[in-house]
């Protein structure tokens, strides 16, 4: 199973409690981000217990962080790719939907 956990620290703490983070077993990779968090980890385990220990034992362990949400991946746990084909049409090309007479 795969999570992403939103993790917030303290005030200009993320850049020197990321490392900390990504050591923690279980963490596949952290990323520091701009908005209400400060740091979005990547988590897997083989339960959602699993997941669960990972970030109170492991993440929330980490001096500075204050607060983290666990949002586990819906699915098979593996990553979904999605693929959206563009086409480019001319202004005055109708679109694919419309008919002509």
């Amino acid at each position: 199973m795969r999570a992403y956990v939103l993790i917030q620290v303290g005030t200009g703490e993320v850049l020197a409690h990321r490392a900390a983070i990504a050591r923690v077993d279980g963490v596949v990779a952290v990323s520091a981000v701009v908005g209400p968090y400060d740091a979005i980890g990547l988590v897997e385990a083989d339960t959602l217990d699993g997941l669960e220990r990972i970030t109170v034992e492991g993440i929330q362990a980490v001096a500075g962080v204050t607060r983290t949400i666990t949002c586990p991946v819906r699915g098979s746990g593996t990553a979904i790719e999605t693929s959206h084909r563009m086409t480019r049409r001319t202004p005055t090309e109708p679109p694919a939907t419309a008919q002509t007479a």
